[in-house]
């Protein structure tokens, strides 16, 4: 087999990874954040999730860019430290002119870069898949 075709099969066989940002998004830290208030409120309430809390990912949640995929999807984001979570899409944010990103609760940053980030930029680098629901308990 020659080299090429041996590289365009590891390139097909490998996930899909592309880069994003991320930040913490302050209200997400508040477990008795009320759905009603997302973007994503008619597929949580149908669901009985009336605070960000009851939901099985909680507190591991994202605000999704609108661009990258709906409500109730999964995403699995990793550092460049390392660092892997998997986060449920339960509100909608849309930055134009910047790169999709991701808003994040604390704990979720925390299992990203590690609870020790004093002086780290508020926005940082994520590669990011979309993977099944179910990672993420929905």
């Amino acid at each position: 087999m020659k080299p090429i075709a041996i590289a365009s099969l590891v390139l097909l066989a490998s996930p899909i990874l592309s880069q994003y940002q991320a930040s913490v998004f302050p209200p997400f830290d508040a477990p008795n954040y009320p759905t009603t208030l997302l973007v994503c409120s008619q597929e949580l309430q149908a669901r009985g999730y009336w605070t960000l809390s009851q939901l099985p990912s909680y507190p591991n949640v994202s605000a999704v860019d609108a661009d990258l995929g709906g409500c109730g999807t999964c995403w699995e984001l990793s550092s460049s430290g390392g660092g892997v979570v998997a986060v449920a899409a339960v509100d909608g944010v849309r930055h134009y002119g910047l790169p999709p990103s991701f808003g994040l609760t604390s704990a979720a940053k925390d299992q990203l870069l590690g609870s020790n980030t004093e002086g780290l930029s508020l926005i940082f680098p994520v590669s990011a898949k979309q993977v099944a629901s179910s990672v993420c308990g929905l």
